[in-house]
């Protein structure tokens, strides 16, 4: 599923928190106060059956999309009773689009009568509840989230199971089908004292841990699927002791750097919703409640402002063509422009075939950009190219490898087929300058990486683009300087 295809309120900006872990909410309209002072967009809602439908309802008046969580006491074996479907179907029927049904399987204290003695066992049962929930929820036209897993590394059936191994476990038994219909991942991640930007894949206690679990949903699954961080952040103390005390100050610079950083990160992390606003249970480490930290509401209040930008917002339609492949982890290099050689819907129907070819983006004559294939998946468009590392063929027709599709995205420019001459309109110029700007910036692709097709062409077949004016797209004072203000922005946004 693409990542533009998943719900996101209006002006959406990635940002939110947990609210109070009273599924009583007693004071929401306190809360309510602080998430609008803070320009939050995403709120975590703890409800035991509709308890929490104020609360909702205010959010949904003002925007601000709440994830509600089902709370259940040791969810673990079951699944939502009747009560619950009943106020599933009354939230989702009021606008809420995210649901939680569960919590955290990979701990015995979420299971009553106890962990089974396996993790695979564990992991089994857990996925397969949450498909019966799952299936209830994406009938409704709303979104699953599958469990999150408490950020550990311990394989004890009396305390814990590992998070990735769980995860991993899980996602095997069930399959892609959920996924693909719509379902997204949840995490908990929990950094504890380590900084927003430090991250290591080995243990899953970082801000940045959605990163592996993404990863590894796209290996087991063969796409990327969404994830959205239902709890997280960070505590003071040095739980970590090669870093150094996280005290009040180090927690807000963290939150306020690490939501800056929101605006430019990968689409497929959907929001981020730390733990926790409000604490009215007494229950948990008054130092990590925002509520009784102003020093955390007055540092994500001075956030300035934004609207994330992906690179999809300025690509008006979709096609879903069936051909593309797996990046097998190497990131965008490259940008290669092709034009059509025919209208918009030969084009069309060329890219729509099976076992054909494919580009990322297509912009039509009137500057019309219709989304072909997703970034972070392989399109079938310049396989026998010439770049550093990639396709240097012997001149005997040996097979390519690694592919130069790898490394590269696409962006095909409709113009006629030979021998009419190729004429590209002002606006087609001005649309292509615009998706190859943020391609750039997003992916930090330097201004001599834009190529075109007929100047990488193995075997000097390609013509392509014909008659184009490269310069007038990479002028020093257009593409260039807005790919550097852009890159600029990013820069800056890690610091206050």
């Amino acid at each position: 599923m693409q990542s533009e295809c998943y719900p996101r309120p209006k002006g959406d900006n990635g940002l939110g928190v947990h609210a109070d872990a009273n599924v009583g909410n007693p004071k929401w309209q306190e809360d309510l106060a602080l998430i609008e002072r803070m320009g939050l967009k995403w709120v975590k809602v703890m409800t035991y059956h509709n308890s929490a439908k104020p609360f909702v309802e205010a959010l949904l008046d003002r925007g601000i999309f709440p994830v509600v969580r089902m709370w259940r006491d040791k969810p673990n074996p079951g699944v939502l009773g009747a009560e619950d479907r009943e106020a599933v179907r009354m939230f989702a029927a009021m606008g809420v689009k995210y649901f939680e049904t569960t919590n955290e399987p990979n701990l015995a204290c979420e299971w009553h009568g106890g962990m089974p003695h396996t993790i695979e066992e564990c992991a089994r049962i857990a996925a397969e509840n949450w498909v019966q929930d799952a299936n209830f929820i994406l009938d409704l036209g709303a979104v699953p989230i599958y469990p999150a897993m408490a950020p550990t590394t311990t394989h004890n059936h009396s305390t814990a199971y590992p998070t990735f191994d769980m995860l991993g476990l899980g996602f095997q038994h069930i399959g892609p089908g959920p996924f693909e219909d719509g379902a997204v991942i949840g995490v908990h991640n929990y950094a504890f004292n380590h900084p927003f930007d430090a991250y290591s894949d080995a243990d899953p206690c970082w801000w940045p841990s959605w990163r592996r679990i993404g990863d590894l949903a796209e290996a087991i699954f063969g796409f990327r699927v969404g994830v959205i961080c239902t709890e997280g952040g960070f505590a003071q103390g040095q739980a970590d002791g090669t870093y150094p005390y996280m005290g009040a100050y180090e927690m807000a610079w963290n939150y306020a750097n690490a939501f800056k950083a929101m605006e430019h990160e990968d689409p497929y992390l959907l929001a981020v919703m730390p733990w926790l606003l409000r604490d009215t249970t007494g229950r948990h480490d008054k130092k990590a409640v925002w509520a009784n930290v102003p020093e955390i509401v007055d540092r994500v209040a001075a956030v300035p402002r934004f609207e994330r930008r992906l690179v999809c917002d300025e690509i008006g339609r979709t096609w879903d063509s069936p051909n593309h492949s797996s990046r097998n982890g190497a990131k965008p290099r490259w940008i290669v422009l092709h034009d059509t050689e025919g209208s918009l819907a030969a084009t069309y129907q060329w890219f729509m075939k099976p076992d054909s070819v494919s580009a990322h983006v297509v912009v039509d004559k009137d500057g019309t950009a219709y989304r072909v294939v997703a970034d972070d998946r392989v399109a079938w468009h310049c396989g026998w190219s010439l770049l550093p590392g990639y396709n240097y063929c012997d001149g005997k027709g040996a097979p390519p490898t690694p592919n130069a599709n790898l490394v590269t995205l696409g962006v095909e420019i409709v113009a006629d087929a030979y021998p009419t001459p190729a004429v590209y309109s002002d606006a087609q110029i001005e649309a292509v300058r615009q998706v190859v700007s943020n391609w750039m910036a997003r992916y930090n692709i330097p201004l001599e990486h834009v190529v075109c097709h007929k100047d990488i062409d193995a075997y000097n077949r390609r013509s392509d683009p014909r008659n184009w004016d490269h310069g007038r797209l990479v002028s020093h004072n257009s593409l260039a300087d807005e790919a550097l203000n852009r890159i600029k922005e990013i820069i800056a946004g890690y610091g206050l």
